[in-house]
């Protein structure tokens, strides 16, 4: 029992993965291959360095159904065949000294990290700790200085000026924004127009979202109330409007009763 679970390799969050492969595409090889200069193998950045590459590289869709690449097994959904891999297929991983790009989201700012990272903010500044909207410079500041030895690892000539640029992009572009300061300006921070946003550093937002404005439960709860007393109000005046809409029997047709009020004969003329 042991030594199976001794073989097996850390689970590695595939989803968060493939949202950190796609930002060192874009960030990290996409600079590289600009500059003309190619990442040290040391690199935790470097495509080989990569734990689940080779296994999401081999992952197939046709016709709408996942195949397995290793034992060719077919799935309906993307998540389906995450979880047979973890179960069936994680011990092949353990031999690899790959790393796992999920761990390094913060760094790469992986589009879920920085939607839970901006939640948790925003619920801060609606709470007690508004003042420091959740973000601690002191807890951040070990993050950054590791993040700028990871990159200083990613180039082997520093003595280049091309290897020189490299290294200031990535540590700008990654390491820099590992920060309060940027973090409550690009993610708290309401209105900022494209080109501010660029002037910061800040990340492009997501094609076809738009960041909803973040209500505590104590708002929720206040909008409810409103929202019944508006319904209250509501069914009051229609009630209203219906009784003083009902006709009313003329004089002859009314009579009195015991105690001296009109009711209208219509209502019982079997008793006239």
């Amino acid at each position: 029992c042991c030594a199976a679970h001794e073989q097996l390799a850390p689970r590695c969050d595939r989803a968060r993965a493939r949202e950190a492969r796609e930002r060192v595409s874009a960030h990290v090889l996409s600079a590289a291959e600009a500059a003309g200069v190619e990442l040290s193998r040391a690199c935790v950045l470097h495509p080989d360095r990569d734990l689940l590459r080779e296994q999401e590289l081999g992952k197939k869709r046709k016709a709408g159904v996942w195949h397995c690449p290793e034992c060719r097994k077919k799935f309906r959904t993307e998540r389906h065949i995450d979880m047979h891999l973890d179960a069936k297929h994680n011990k092949s991983l353990a031999l690899s000294d790959g790393v796992c790009l999920a761990e390094l989201c913060e760094m790469l700012r992986c589009p879920g990290w920085a939607k839970e990272t901006t939640l948790s903010m925003r619920k801060a500044i609606a709470g007690p700790a508004r003042m420091s909207g959740g973000c601690f410079e002191g807890e951040l500041k070990p993050h950054r200085f590791a993040c700028e030895a990871r990159m200083v690892e990613c180039v082997d000539d520093h003595r280049s000026d091309a290897g020189r640029k490299l290294f200031q992009r990535l540590n700008q572009t990654l390491c820099k924004p590992i920060s309060c300061e940027w973090r409550r300006r690009c993610y708290l921070e309401e209105g900022l127009t494209p080109l501010q946003r660029m002037e910061f550093g800040c990340d492009e937002r997501m094609r076809g979202r738009k960041d909803k404005p973040y209500i505590s439960t104590a708002g929720w709860v206040a909008l409810a109330f409103v929202a019944a007393l508006v319904i209250f109000f509501v069914v009051i005046c229609i009630c209203a409007l219906c009784d003083d809409d009902q006709p009313r029997a003329p004089p002859h047709l009314r009579r009195r009763d015991d105690d001296g009020r009109y009711r209208s004969s219509h209502h019982d003329g079997a008793q006239l």
